[in-house]
């Protein structure tokens, strides 16, 4: 993932899941909304889907799932609308 590509990465886990019987853990999830996060607006839409996915394979979000979606929602709002920022994260089923 250091050259950048997320969505081969993520390819990449589903295949160990699929063929290798690996499921993802939290931090692979972690590693993939991290780097979904840096790759900007749509990167940040297919993060919120990571988080979906993480909780729907039984992996708790934690600090380190939920700061790099504050930060690309602090960036993407602004610094002055910290509270809009924080409401994206914390409305989430």
């Amino acid at each position: 993932m250091r050259a950048g590509n997320v969505p081969a990465a993520e390819r990449a886990a589903q295949r160990l899941s699929l063929e290798a019987g690996l499921p993802p853990n939290a931090v692979v999830f972690n590693t993939l909304i991290r780097g979904y996060c840096k790759l900007g607006m749509w990167g940040q839409a297919r993060a919120m889907q990571v988080l979906q996915d993480m909780r729907a394979a039984g992996c708790k979000p934690g600090v380190d799932t939920y700061t790099p979606l504050l930060e690309a929602a602090a960036e993407a709002l602004g610094e002055e609308e910290p509270r809009q920022a924080i409401s994206l994260v914390t409305d989430l089923p």
